[in-house]
């Protein structure tokens, strides 16, 4: 199916087009205390990218096994703490007047939120595997590999 990897192509440069426009400003700052939130913005940017790539890896692999639980009930799991956590720091942020802080702390969520659903339904649709929100991931039979021992 061609058109389930366009798709998924066009999932994942979304995602990665969305996360430039986000830091092409930050790029603009200028004196020292701008290059500290400059080299703070791409560390949480990466980094928070990195853990929701990792936590949508695992939440597929969990959502692929018989019987595991569909990407809606992972975003549950994984997303809304993250979303709770990401809220506090941005109220918290804005009483002791961060502003920067609290644009670091959105950021930061837009990356784990966007590695984690690459993660999950994006490379894997592009990737020509299947996807599904509501429902578990159907298992497509694993033919064994002849060069197995048995």
């Amino acid at each position: 199916m061609w058109w389930r990897r366009v798709l998924g192509w066009i999932w994942v440069g979304g995602w990665l087009a969305l996360l430039a426009a986000v830091h092409a400003p930050w790029s603009d700052l200028g004196g020292i205390a701008s290059e500290r939130l400059r080299w703070t913005e791409r560390a949480t940017l990466g980094g928070c990218a990195i853990l929701g790539l990792l936590a949508g890896a695992s939440g597929r692999d969990l959502a692929c096994r018989p019987g595991g639980p569909s990407h809606a009930a992972q975003v549950r799991w994984l997303w809304a703490p993250a979303a709770a956590l990401t809220a506090a720091l941005v109220v918290g942020a804005e009483v002791a007047g961060a502003w920067a802080v609290s644009l670091v702390a959105l950021i930061g969520f837009l990356a784990y939120w966007a590695g984690l659903d690459i993660a999950f339904g994006a490379w894997p649709l592009a990737s020509g595997e299947p996807y599904a929100f509501f429902r578990p991931i159907p298992v497509e039979p694993h033919e064994p590999d002849p060069d197995d021992d048995p």
